[in-house]
């Protein structure tokens, strides 16, 4: 079943039954025995045949449009790692999110006729593997598409602890990989094909607690640029003098490392930070969750290693989370009743699928308990500049993915495969050229303007991009950018039909709300107003209404 690949309009036309052709030989990469933080046994073998791939594992050939030139050698074929199935799989939602815009570059690669290259316009497809959310599979499905589907370029899938081994892979086959989601430096520096758009993960925590501290020393220095004038919740000589960071971190390799390299970036911008009995910093973990459907039970873990931290003093926490297990962690936090001066996420409130929570009244849904919270992040909707390469602004291509997919809102991990598309795009344009070495120099010297970032790789083939950082405020499902915009570009108002799918609101720029209030002065705001605050209200107003006053 290796070459029955069948496109959406029937079977492969007898042109393209040349695939079947290809060499099938050659080193593969054999994944087993994995941990829980995604570090596994790799074997390798030459092999005149390729991995095997359970029977129901989907291979797409995605197929320029009628017209274009037939000879399976005129087609540039990137390969991409998707977790297709089975549905509902751990990874599932967030592959569907970058196949939608994997589509739109497609149809805008083909409305140009191809990819210019040496002059020539060269017919484009795409080859698609499932790795089935299985860590074992995803050096198999990465030499499938290589050898079995004659990818020239691949994609990588999701997370990093997925492209560590695929990237693998893909070395071994002399091919370049840009990585979708992968921000783990080890994970693009292991080899000299490996780029990836996403800036490296100490970046988020360095990002995210610069503003912090930058929140602190404005409250010092004067007492109505504190949340509510609340310096009596800053227990030091001062808040800056208060800070005390933790770490709590889902069991992934993207994650742990974020947390262990987070540590010694938080010493460095001059946060003291809780310390085991061994000395080292004290980072507990939990499972990793990745979509919103999670347990009580799971809640109730993560309440169980937040405790050492609580214990030891913690009044930063920084939460070293993929979506499920950010949502979990703040639910914990309100349930214990426990609130740090500040709390950080990742990859939780920049994720589309949060903002229904925020609204919802159902059981274990977010609602208010998402209030305070700052997350960084690369990419918004909302963000100025109209790409080099790509000609879409970010509100353009939001509005395009929402029209092909159901109103569905793209992510940043969506946007980041769309990205990376470009970037091997412009890089085999302007080297004019398929050959490896060629393409990968261009990407080592691109200067690409996208509207998701600034595509300048670093030494280690990485993105070198600032971010910025979001907090949800009170009474809003609306994000506020509180410090960072990327590229120094503005914050755009969203369009009508972009502000639903995104919460409901507009994005703005404004200071951060630190330090948090404890969960008692937020019930007691909620008592008083437990809606969605209107346009031009604030908590504050509300609570001086003549209905009481939280204390």
């Amino acid at each position: 079943g290796l070459c029955f690949c069948v496109p959406p309009g029937g079977p492969l036309a007898a042109a393209e039954m040349s695939i079947c052709e290809l060499p099938k030989a050659g080193l593969n990469l054999l994944v087993s025995g994995c941990d829980a933080f995604e570090n596994c046994n790799v074997s390798q073998s030459w092999s005149a045949q390729l991995p095997s791939l359970p029977p129901s594992t989907q291979q797409q050939l995605r197929f320029a449009p009628a017209g274009a030139p037939a000879s399976n050698a005129s087609f540039i074929t990137f390969g991409a790692l998707l977790s297709l199935a089975p549905i509902g799989s751990a990874y599932y939602g967030y592959s569907r999110g970058m196949k939608g815009s994997l589509e739109l570059f497609e149809r805008l690669v083909q409305e140009r006729g191809g990819l210019l290259v040496n002059g020539t316009r060269r017919p484009f497809r795409f080859a698609i593997v499932s790795d089935e959310s299985r860590l074992d599979l995803t050096t198999n499905a990465t030499a499938h598409a290589i050898r079995g589907l004659g990818a020239d370029f691949m994609l990588g899938g999701f997370s990093s602890g997925f492209t560590n081994y695929a990237a693998r892979q893909s070395y071994a086959d002399k091919t370049i990989m840009l990585a979708t989601t992968a921000a783990t430096p080890s994970v693009i520096s292991q080899n000299n094909l490996t780029f990836g758009v996403l800036p490296p993960s100490p970046r988020y925590i360095k990002t995210a607690v610069e503003a912090i501290v930058d929140a602190a020393d404005a409250c010092d220095s004067r007492l109505d640029r504190c949340w509510r004038g609340m310096p009596p919740r800053c227990r030091g000589a001062t808040c800056r003098e208060s800070l005390k960071a933790g770490f709590i971190a889902a069991r992934t390799k993207f994650t742990s490392v974020m947390c262990s390299l987070g540590a010694g970036v938080t010493q460095e911008a001059g946060v003291p930070v809780a310390l085991n009995s061994s000395g080292l910093p004290l980072i507990t973990t939990v499972a990793p969750a990745f979509s919103v459907g999670i347990s009580q039970e799971y809640i109730d873990d993560i309440k169980e290693a937040l405790q050492p931290l609580r214990d030891e003093g913690v009044t930063l926490l920084v939460g070293c989370t993929y979506l499920g297990t950010g949502k979990g962690l703040m639910l914990a936090l309100q349930q214990l009743g426990w609130a740090p001066l500040a709390v950080v996420t990742t990859a939780t409130l920049s994720e589309g699928r949060i903002h229904a929570e925020l609204r919802s009244t159902a059981p274990l849904a977010l609602s208010w308990a998402a209030e305070y919270t700052v997350e960084p992040m690369v990419w918004h909707p909302s963000l100025s500049g109209r790409g080099t390469w790509s000609n879409l602004t970010s509100i353009e291509f939001t509005r395009q993915f929402q029209r092909a997919n159901g109103g569905e809102l793209v992510s940043y991990i969506g946007a980041a495969a769309f990205a990376a598309s470009c970037s091997l795009a412009d890089a085999i344009e302007r080297a004019g050229s398929l050959e490896t070495d060629e393409v990968a120099a261009a990407l080592n010297s691109a200067t690409l303007f996208e509207f998701f970032s600034n595509l300048t790789y670093n030494k280690d083939g990485q993105a070198d991009e600032d971010m910025m950082v979001l907090q949800f405020q009170p009474g809003r499902v609306d994000e506020t950018v509180v410090a960072g915009v990327a590229n120094g570009r503005t914050v755009e108002n969203l369009p009508i039909d972009l502000r639903h799918a995104s919460g409901g609101g507009e994005p703005s720029l404004g200071p951060m709300l630190f330090p948090q209030p404890t969960w008692e002065q937020r019930a007691c705001e909620r008592r008083l107003h437990p809606g969605v605050l209107k346009a031009g209200e604030n908590i504050e107003e509300i609570q001086c209404s003549g209905h009481g006053h939280c204390e």
